[in-house]
C-alpha cells in the first residue's frame, strides 16, 4: 500500500478498521454438499487480473479470495464456468454494464449470470452495508493480505453536504466491489438479532415470551395460548 493512502487513511479513518480482528486463518475452504453459494466476479481484460470471492450463504463465510489473469479471454470464461459448478452450481454476480461481451461469453458457457445495477448511491450503500457487517461479524473474511491491506486501505472522502464520496479511491478495489456483489443484500442484523416477543392483550399485565424466534422456528402454539386473553 503507497504511503500516500496510508496517510489519508489516518487522517479521515477507513471503512474497514477492524478487517483484521474480523478475519479468519483458513483459505480455499472446499464447498460442502447442500450449502447455497453465490460468487461476486469482477471481469477484466488485458494485462489486469479479474477478482472473485466466493460467499457460502448458510454460514456468511467468505470461502475463496482470488485474482487471476485476464489473459486469454477464453480462459477467465472457463474458470468462472468451473467456479460455478465446483460451488454447487453457484449463480455468479457481475455488475451491470461490465464488460458485456465477456460476461454474455460466460453465460453462454452455462453459466448462471445476475447482472447487479448500482449506481453512485447504491454502490455507497452497499459499501457502509458491508463495514456494518464486518464490524458485527456477520460476514467472515478470509485472513488473505491482499484483501485486508484493500479492505484497510478504503475510505471515503468529504463533501460540502457531509455526504460520502467513495469514488476517489487510490489503491485498488476490485475486492471491494466483489465482496459488496455478494453482501449488498444481507442485513447487518439478520443471524444474530434475537427480539424479545411479548404477547398479552392485558394492557396493565404484559408477560414476555423470549426465545429465537424466525419464521422458520415460531413460537409454540402452547406459549401463544397461554398468553392470549380477552380485552377488558
Amino acid at each position: 500500500m503507497d504511503a500516500t493512502t496510508l496517510a489519508l487513511n489516518q487522517l479521515r479513518g477507513s471503512l474497514f478498521p477492524e478487517v483484521k480482528a474480523a478475519a479468519y486463518t483458513a483459505t480455499d475452504i472446499p464447498p460442502v454438499h447442500g450449502h447455497n453459494y453465490t460468487i461476486g466476479w469482477v471481469p477484466a481484460r488485458l494485462d489486469d487480473e479479474f477478482t472473485v470471492v466466493v460467499l457460502d450463504n448458510n454460514t456468511n463465510d467468505v470461502v475463496k479470495f482470488e485474482r487471476m489473469m485476464a489473459e486469454p479471454v477464453d480462459g477467465q470464461v472457463s474458470q468462472i464456468f468451473v467456479m460455478s459448478r465446483t460451488y454447487n452450481g453457484a449463480a455468479v454476480r457481475v455488475i451491470d454494464a461490465s464488460d458485456e461481451a465477456l460476461v454474455r461469453a460466460v453465460e453462454y458457457k452455462g453459466t448462471y449470470v445476475l447482472r447487479i445495477e448500482f449506481n453512485k448511491q447504491q454502490l455507497a450503500a452497499a459499501y457502509e452495508n458491508l463495514s456494518q457487517l464486518v464490524r458485527k461479524r456477520e460476514v467472515n473474511l478470509p485472513d488473505d493480505p491482499e484483501l485486508i491491506a484493500e479492505l484497510e486501505a478504503f475510505h471515503s472522502e468529504p463533501t460540502f453536504d457531509e455526504s460520502a464520496d467513495y469514488t476517489a479511491q487510490i489503491a485498488r478495489q476490485s475486492g471491494v466491489n466483489a465482496l459488496c456483489l455478494v453482501t449488498h443484500d444481507l442485513s447487518p442484523t439478520r443471524s444474530k438479532f434475537r427480539p424479545s416477543i411479548y404477547y398479552s392483550f392485558d394492557r396493565d399485565q404484559i408477560e414476555p415470551w423470549r426465545g429465537s424466534y424466525s419464521p422458520e422456528n415460531p413460537p409454540p402454539h402452547s406459549v401463544l395460548k397461554h398468553f392470549r386473553r380477552p380485552l377488558r
